[in-house]
């Protein structure tokens, strides 16, 4: 498939149906002189232009999202590497281990209790 092409081919037979030069304001009388036929073509063909859209705003959202979830990922390192979270999932003297109260060779556990 084609994006811009496919694109290009519905607004084509969408304005096969109306004609060229059209104001928004004046949609629904024109629509409202078509037969049964070309109002369920026009319909057809919107809907399908209107997913086509669709595939392009839902694409960019998602690389948005994904852009904006690294950025927070790198945030996130940066605060970690620099200590600005309260050494939250950073192991250390005095900053909390994983062995409990007495920790490893005489460090903090997740207490902060202790030798120091």
């Amino acid at each position: 498939m084609k994006l811009f092409a496919d694109i290009d081919t519905q607004i084509a037979l969408i304005r096969a149906l109306l004609g060229d030069a059209m104001e928004v304001s004046v949609l629904p009388s024109v629509v409202n002189q078509l037969d049964d036929t070309d109002a369920i073509l026009l319909l057809e063909r919107a809907s399908e232009l209107g997913q086509l859209a669709e595939r392009l705003g839902t694409t960019a959202a998602g690389v948005v999202a994904q852009r904006a979830e690294a950025a927070r990922q790198v945030r996130v390192g940066e605060a970690l590497i620099n200590g600005e979270l309260g050494g939250v999932g950073i192991s250390g003297p005095g900053n909390g281990g994983s062995s409990g109260a007495n920790g490893v060779d005489g460090k903090a556990g997740f207490d902060g209790a202790g030798a120091p």
